[in-house]
């Protein structure tokens, strides 16, 4: 026997039931399964807790990573280009070492011959 307000009376004891029209969408699909239900809402908030939570983990990581290569580019471009110009520096030393024992050559060679 139904009574208003959502009582039941089933021989010696009253029990609440709650309507599944007044619960919102997936909450009211289970509490027509009674303790199954339960534990799958509750199985559900944990997959969702996991979720955010993993969610919440990868931001701080990308956040981490991204901080780190901000710090290797400030680090490492100034060495990079330091490094560019002693390969300039040391390039043009030999081009000169190279023009100078071309002339010595060939000024021996004049010395030689002429």
């Amino acid at each position: 026997m139904l009574l208003a307000g959502g009582w039941i009376y089933t021989g010696g004891a009253w029990r609440l039931v709650i309507a599944a029209e007044e619960l919102p969408g997936s909450v009211a699909g289970l509490v027509q399964y009674g303790a199954l239900g339960i534990v799958a809402g509750l199985g559900l908030w944990f997959i969702w807790r996991a979720y955010r939570r993993e969610c919440e983990r990868v931001d701080r990581l990308e956040a981490d990573n991204k901080a780190q290569a901000a710090a290797i580019q400030d680090k490492v471009i100034p060495a990079l280009l330091s490094a560019t110009r002693a390969v300039e520096e040391s390039t043009e030393l030999m081009r000169d070492q190279q023009r100078l024992a071309r002339w010595e050559r060939d000024s021996t060679r004049g010395r030689e011959g002429g």
